[in-house]
């Protein structure tokens, strides 16, 4: 006969799963606070160094101020120069994917890779892609509230972020205040190290993701490949994902290039290899040394 297994089960612990699962519920409720403090948290550690380091020449104030009005003058710049033709391409892309399918299945076909019938499954979900893509302007009103959000969203974590960055020094001391004496200097210590760390580590990271975004939309524009832009832009985007970044931000480059004839997909294929290379070679470690130490 087995023996059984006796498990005593405390009020104490069932109390702390349950604070847990309210806690869970609760952050889920208030996930979007959540994430605008988690993004005001990131611009702080990205700029708080370089504040620091501009403050040894101009009083602090000033110097938040005027990296915000840099930080203001390149999004309008972003938005009055790029997204008006990233827009449209975009458009364009969308509605152009049914033929690209077309292409695609034709030259599949003269090759011998695909059949009709394999196809034809895949041109309908493009298809019916491509009408939602269409169907997006048609929502004018949820579009409007949309971008009012965005928007709103945005100065918010941009204010935040500034009225930190004023009050870092207060801050800290009020937080810093509340450890036990003999915790205070080795915690301290560790913040600033983490903080200095983690902010020169996304600024990296943001460096690179403009180098291979501006590589790409280049290099898009060199063979003569349509949407170069978006091409660029979503280069840039897939540049933070670890491993896969390079090959997901490189496919749709090469397809285009395929598209239009097998010598400039090889050409692509060759040049985004190169680039990978030095990436990991050369820009990668150049970046990272410099901004992070390493």
């Amino acid at each position: 006969m087995p023996e059984k297994i006796k498990v005593d089960i405390t009020y104490a612990a069932i109390f702390r799963v349950i604070v847990v699962i309210l806690g869970l519920w609760f952050l889920y409720l208030v996930r979007d606070i959540v994430l605008l403090f988690f993004l005001t948290i990131i611009i702080v550690m990205t700029l708080a160094p370089v504040v620091n380091n501009w403050q040894k020449y101009l009083p602090r104030s000033l110097a938040v101020a005027l990296i915000f009005a840099l930080i203001i003058a390149a999004i309008g710049l972003i938005l009055g120069v790029v997204i008006p033709p990233l827009t449209s391409q975009l458009t364009d892309l969308a509605v152009s994917l049914p033929e690209y399918a077309v292409l695609a299945q034709s030259k599949l076909q003269n090759y011998n890779l695909a059949s009709l019938q394999s196809f034809e499954f895949a041109q309908e979900a493009i298809s019916s892609l491509s009408g939602q893509f269409s169907r997006l302007g048609s929502g004018v009103v949820s579009t409007t509230l949309g971008v009012f959000t965005g928007i709103f969203t945005a100065l918010t974590v941009l204010v935040l972020s500034a009225y930190l960055l004023f009050e870092e020094e207060g801050l800290r001391k009020f937080w810093f205040a509340l450890l036990p004496i003999d915790r205070k200097e080795p915690t301290i210590k560790l913040f600033d190290k983490v903080g200095l760390r983690l902010g020169a580590w996304l600024r990296g990271q943001l460096l690179l993701m403009v180098v291979i975004g501006i590589t790409g939309y280049f290099l898009a524009l060199g063979l003569n490949l349509p949407y170069a832009l978006a091409l660029g832009l979503w280069t840039g985007l897939t540049e933070i994902l670890p491993f896969v970044g390079p090959i997901l931000g490189g496919v749709p480059i090469v397809l285009l290039a395929l598209l239009d004839s097998p010598i400039k997909g090889l050409i692509a294929l060759i040049a985004l290899i190169i680039i990978q290379q030095l990436e990991s070679n050369l820009i990668v470690p150049r970046v990272m040394q410099k901004a992070v130490g390493l």
